[in-house]
């Protein structure tokens, strides 16, 4: 999906319960959060993000010898009904000890916050788990393993992720969507779209024609949906497209649409994308190779890839689609189209590292090393986010550029910010929390996700930590309270 949308277009959202504060814990600079088995970010998010106790305590019993050690035993073995004062640890067998770790991990899953697959690990072996400003939580030793629980820690991500059987429906999970909702796709509609934004319905338009002009860098588009001269082609017979009937043009937009629907699993808000800069260009898109803020030949078009798509989207869903006798979906809006969007990205790994901390491009593969000396390794085709990154994506997908329109890139840049400051009292999902720096001098960034009704603030964020998960608001590093405004301008035609 593009990454700048007025209304989302894409299938089912992965909606966390206001009870139930899912994440999961993926370490900065460890060792990646699934194997070269060609698992995809997408299927990392389901997996990690509906953590399976069973699975994640039979992945704690293998990497260690003795994953319940006598402090373990001390602490839990109650949980079985043993009384550790009475059955010291060295009196336990070994079924016992195995029995405690089943229960412990059961336990420690579902009565903690983030219930994320790394939470009973790191309470296992440090006790506690760490909040934004501890720095030193990933030293913590493991006892019977050659490492620190930050190297345990990917180790236990990599083989949890990869175990026989985990998938999809092991988990009962819906597939992360790109965007956050369908819009209905009705032909009549979308040609309607197409024509109002290209030409004002003006099937005879000519103003960049080669019969007018000659071939020039404009491509001379021409007729009600602006064909480009090649790729019209002499399509019927018609040297441009302005000089073949109104019959003619439709039917090869239609074909066109129909290439399009098919090339992107039928999702209507990709028309817009192909239309302006091409079946290729929106693939380009799509992977992140070029960045929705980039306006195409800006010597002939002024909308970057994103406006276009933002404007395409308005007219399509407010007017074409009602005038077409189909209703549109009703999808989120700014703040809560931005929240439904990073709720698909639930679980997706850490990595404060350009280009790849935006979500896009992919992670290519292999290790690499970030701007503050952390070292990162993830298989190709992982999506990583740093904080900063993961909340410019997600407005993105709201129809806000932040990076574009206010020239926000990381974290250091929002606390001066010309964005609207907002009144604690006022807080919305949506709106952005910005962080004091920690001991290291590291800003924070996040994200509003809701605010239950006793005032507690939950945020969907990108953290060391935890990942992209959702938490609770740490009201103590909080200096200001930003909200994105959508700023496109969608009045008026396009005729390029």
């Amino acid at each position: 999906m593009s990454t700048r949308l007025v209304i989302a277009a894409a299938a089912a959202v992965l909606i966390v319960p206001a009870g139930l504060l899912t994440g999961v814990a993926i370490i900065a600079g460890a060792a990646g959060a699934m194997s070269a088995g060609g698992l995809t970010a997408a299927v990392a998010a389901c997996t990690y993000a509906y953590p399976d106790a069973d699975r994640l305590a039979d992945t704690m019993a293998a990497l260690t010898a003795e994953p319940v050690q006598v402090t373990q035993w001390d602490r839990y073995a109650a949980l079985i009904g043993v009384d550790a004062d009475t059955t010291a640890w060295s009196d336990s067998t070994r079924e016992q000890r195995d029995e405690v770790l089943d229960a412990a991990v059961r336990n420690l899953l579902y009565t903690n916050t983030p219930a994320a697959v790394t939470t009973p690990p790191i309470i296992w072996w440090r006790n506690t788990v760490p909040d934004d400003t501890d720095t030193t939580w990933h030293t913590t030793p493991v006892p019977g393993w050659d490492g620190d629980l930050a190297s345990y820690l990917s180790a236990l991500l990599d083989r949890y992720a990869t175990a026989p059987g985990n998938d999809w429906a092991d988990h009962d999970c819906t597939a992360p969507a790109a965007t956050a909702c369908a819009q209905p796709t009705n032909l009549d509609a979308i040609l309607a779209t197409i024509r109002h934004l290209e030409s004002g319905d003006d099937y005879t338009q000519h103003s960049h024609s080669v019969a007018d002009d000659g071939r020039n860098n404009s491509g001379n588009p021409t007729g009600a949906y602006q064909f480009l001269y090649t790729t019209w082609n002499r399509h019927g017979g018609y040297n441009e497209a302005f000089l073949a009937p109104p019959a003619i043009q439709d039917a090869r937009a239609s074909a066109d649409i129909d290439t399009i629907l098919d090339a992107f699993a039928g999702d209507v808000a990709w028309v817009p994308v192909a239309w302006y800069v091409g079946l290729g260009g929106a693939r380009n898109v799509s992977n992140g190779t070029w960045s929705s803020a980039y306006t195409p030949n800006p010597a002939y078009n002024t909308l970057s890839i994103g406006d276009y798509q933002a404007r395409w989207l308005h007219h399509y869903t407010t007017i074409a689609l009602p005038a077409a006798g189909t209703a549109p979906t009703e999808c989120p809006q700014h703040g809560a189209a931005a929240v439904a969007w990073a709720e698909t990205q639930l679980g997706a790994p850490y990595a404060a590292i350009d280009p790849y901390r935006f979500g896009t491009p992919a992670w290519p593969g292999g290790a690499r090393t970030g701007s503050r000396g952390d070292n990162y390794n993830f298989p190709a085709g992982t999506v990583v986010y740093d904080c900063s990154g993961f909340v410019i994506a997600a407005w993105r997908h709201a129809g806000v550029d932040l990076v574009a329109q206010y020239g926000l890139y990381g974290s250091q840049a929002f606390p001066n910010s010309p964005l609207q400051e907002i009144d604690p009292a006022a807080i919305a999902p949506g709106d952005l929390a910005v962080y004091s720096p920690n001991s290291n001098g590291v800003g924070h960034i996040v994200m509003i996700h809701h605010i239950d009704p006793d005032g507690t603030v939950a945020t969907i964020e990108a953290s060391p930590s935890r990942g992209v998960s959702i938490g609770a608001l740490n009201w103590a590093r909080v200096t200001s309270i930003k909200r994105p405004h959508l700023t496109t301008d969608t009045s008026t035609p396009v005729i390029r």
